[in-house]
């Protein structure tokens, strides 16, 4: 992060601290696609994102075939999302 100019406070977190600073650094990621405005930048916080997951993963000692299996369990039961077919529901209804 100093080499791009960027300032920042670095910490090491572990046990639920990192669970959640995980987290949390997810939807950060996530709102820093939103934000990408080439493809590049787009790539760069994609990568971000998969970082984090792993991260978060490994800290649930989650492998990842294990995911890849839901994933494509999921993709086969609902279909995904690359031929642009979104479905979205009132989070708050669903509790």
């Amino acid at each position: 992060m100093q080499q791009q100019g960027r300032e920042g406070v670095a910490e090491q977190v572990s046990g639920v601290m990192l669970d959640v600073r995980l987290r949390q650094k997810l939807i950060e990621e996530a709102h820093e696609i939103v934000g990408a405005t080439d493809r590049e930048s787009l790539i760069e916080e994609l990568a971000d994102v998969q970082e984090v997951i792993i991260a978060l993963a490994k800290h649930h000692k989650i492998q990842s075939s294990e995911f890849e299996c839901v994933r494509k369990k999921k993709l086969l039961e609902s279909g995904g999302f690359t031929k642009g077919h979104l479905y979205t529901y009132d989070v708050a209804s669903s509790s």
